[in-house]
C-alpha cells in the first residue's frame, strides 16, 4: 500500500493504483482508515492540497509531486476495489474516492473576488466593509467577460458625475454589465445605454443556451459561429462583425438557418 503526504504534513495510505491524473483532475483512492466526513474535512482545505507528494513504498522517498489541485469535487466510498495486491488472489474491499480539481489562474481570481465579497458581510465595521468592497471591485476588473457576468453584482454602478473611465473598465447600469470602449470623463447624458461609442454590453451567452436575436450595435456585433433564435428559427452567423437581421432578403451570406 502506497502513501501520499499532503501540504500540511498529513500522510495517508492509498490503495494499489490509487492515483489517477487526467488533465486538471486528480483522483485518489484512499484506504478506508478514516470516515468520509474526516476525509472531506481534510481535503476541503485548499492549503492542504496545494502540494500532494507521492511517497515510494519501499524507500519512503518522495518520487512525484502534484500541485495546484485545490478544489474538492467529490468524496465518497467505493466498493469491490482492489485494496491489496498479492501474487495469488488480490484482496478486494472498500476505499474512499477523492476527486480534486486544479483551477486555472482565471478561476483563482474569481475565487479571490468571491472571498472578498464574503468578507464584506462578515463584519460590522463600516470602514472595513467599504475597504473590502473597493478591493473586490478592483480585483473584479481583471476577470474575463464570461466570469465577469457570473459576478456582475460586485461591479461598481456607473456614475455620470465627472468620473474618468479607462478603456475596458466594467460598470453596472440598470442591472446590465457594460465595458468602456474609449477612455473618457463621464457626463450625466452619456449613460451606457445612450452612448454606444463609449460603452458596450458585456454579452457572453451560455454556450448551452441559444439566445434570442437582438439588434446589435457596431460595438457588440455577432461573430462567426454565434447562434441565435429569431422568428421561430435558429440561425448561425457565417461572418464576424455581423449586425444584420437573420432571415432578411440579402443576408444569405451573413446567416444560415440551422435545421
Amino acid at each position: 500500500m502506497g502513501k501520499i503526504k499532503l501540504n500540511n504534513g498529513t500522510e495517508l495510505n492509498i490503495i494499489p493504483d490509487g492515483i489517477q491524473e487526467a488533465g486538471d483532475y486528480l483522483t485518489l483512492y484512499l484506504a478506508a482508515e478514516k470516515t468520509v466526513e474526516e476525509y472531506d474535512r481534510l481535503f476541503s482545505v485548499k492549503e492542504n492540497t496545494e502540494k500532494i507528494s507521492v511517497i515510494e513504498e519501499l524507500t519512503g522517498e518522495v518520487f512525484k509531486i502534484h500541485q495546484g489541485y485545490t478544489k474538492l469535487k467529490e468524496c465518497g466510498k467505493v466498493y469491490d476495489v482492489v485494496v491489496e495486491q498479492s501474487e495469488e488472489t488480490p484482496v478486494t474491499g472498500e476505499a474512499v474516492k477523492v476527486l480534486l480539481f486544479r483551477p486555472s489562474d482565471i478561476e483563482k481570481r474569481l475565487e479571490v473576488v468571491e472571498e472578498k465579497v464574503d468578507g464584506m458581510s462578515g463584519g460590522s465595521d463600516p470602514e472595513l466593509q467599504a475597504a473590502a468592497m473597493v478591493a473586490a471591485q478592483f480585483s473584479a476588473q481583471a476577470l474575463p467577460d464570461a466570469l465577469a457576468l457570473e459576478a456582475k453584482a460586485i461591479y461598481p454602478a456607473w456614475d455620470g458625475n465627472g468620473v474618468k473611465y479607462a478603456k475596458d473598465y466594467k460598470v453596472l447600469y440598470n442591472d446590465v454589465l457594460y465595458k468602456c470602449l474609449t477612455e473618457h470623463t463621464s457626463q450625466a447624458d452619456w449613460a451606457p445605454d445612450a452612448a454606444p461609442s463609449l460603452w458596450a454590453k458585456v454579452l457572453i451567452p451560455n454556450p448551452e443556451v441559444i439566445p434570442d436575436w437582438e439588434q446589435p450595435l457596431s460595438t457588440n456585433p455577432y461573430m462567426k459561429g454565434d447562434k441565435v433564435r429569431h422568428k421561430g428559427k435558429i440561425w448561425e452567423s457565417l461572418v464576424d462583425n455581423n449586425v444584420w437581421e437573420p432571415g432578411v432578403v440579402g443576408t444569405e451570406g451573413q446567416w444560415k438557418e440551422v435545421v
